[in-house]
């Protein structure tokens, strides 16, 4: 009798799993996806969005053994057009047995979304719709990407290369460095600093920070922009014109405002 009540639990229990859509892989493919979530907690990311039909997902992670279990697994879902993956715990009072990296394939056009908490999370060489990333102290790593992009971390360095879009970028007390960015601009610190290189602005943009230091080099001439700046303490620098408290400059179509307390701001 028992024997037959534990083969109905395992049979209710697989056929509960069956019906919730979740699975427990660590590698698959899928066509027909237009939005990818990834919710990895302290798991590594990597994405590209590249792929013209399909989504896939690889993992590079420790394997269980005789005497040590990874106590964490990876599961997705899809829904229609969607695809969901995330990392279900059973740390107990242990934690998780090493750190590991979810390797995503995703079609072009597709809307992305990535949060972690530690993790750090890599997006290269994507032309998607849209892309959301959030995490707490992993580090966002963004390059090659064509899309309009939101990306966002507490503690975490945020860099950004070679992007084209919207991009509304922020972190409270982590280093947002730029290079390469084209199209519309939003970059906000509370104490760290705002590092930008070779920026084409083609529609307006804020750089602001309460604490952390914004220095801006742009490939737009400077008569092409105008500029409003404001700080209570911080130098400002425009080409080779400098003030303090407020500064206003040029009366070209692209609008630039930079909003600092004690930060000091340099535009080239």
């Amino acid at each position: 009798m028992k024997r037959y009540l534990v083969l109905a639990l395992c049979i209710l229990s697989a056929a509960a799993a069956f019906a919730s859509g979740a699975r427990e892989d660590e590698s698959f493919s899928y066509t027909g996806i237009d939005r990818v979530e990834i919710k990895s907690d302290f798991l590594d990311v990597e994405v590209r969005a590249e792929e013209w039909f399909s989504a896939s997902m690889r993992s590079d992670l420790p394997q269980d053994s005789f005497f040590e279990q990874r106590r964490y697994t990876v599961k997705h879902m899809v829904d229609g057009g969607s695809l969901r993956v995330w990392v279900e715990k059973d740390f107990g009072l242990l934690g998780p047995r090493g750190r590991g990296t979810l390797f995503f394939r995703m079609p072009r056009g597709a809307s992305l979304f990535v949060e972690t908490s530690s993790g750090e999370v890599r997006i290269t060489g994507s032309s998607a719709r849209d892309v959301r990333v959030k995490t707490i102290s992993g580090p966002i790593i963004l390059r090659d990407v064509e899309a309009s992009v939101q990306a966002e971390t507490v503690s975490g360095s945020l860099e950004a290369r070679r992007l084209r879009g919207e991009a509304a970028l922020s972190t409270v007390s982590g280093e947002i460095v730029m290079s390469e960015l084209r199209g519309r601009c939003d970059a906000r610190t509370v104490s760290g600093k705002i590092d930008g290189r070779a920026i084409l602005l083609e529609q307006e943009a804020l750089f602001k920070s309460v604490s952390g230091e914004i220095e801006v080099n742009l490939r737009n001439p400077l008569e092409d922009v105008r500029f409003e700046l404001s700080t209570v303490s911080g130098d400002l620098t425009i080409g080779t014109v400098r003030s303090s408290r407020g500064l206003r400059l040029g009366s070209g179509p692209i609008l630039l405002r930079g909003e600092t307390i004690s930060g000091s701001q340099s535009y080239r």
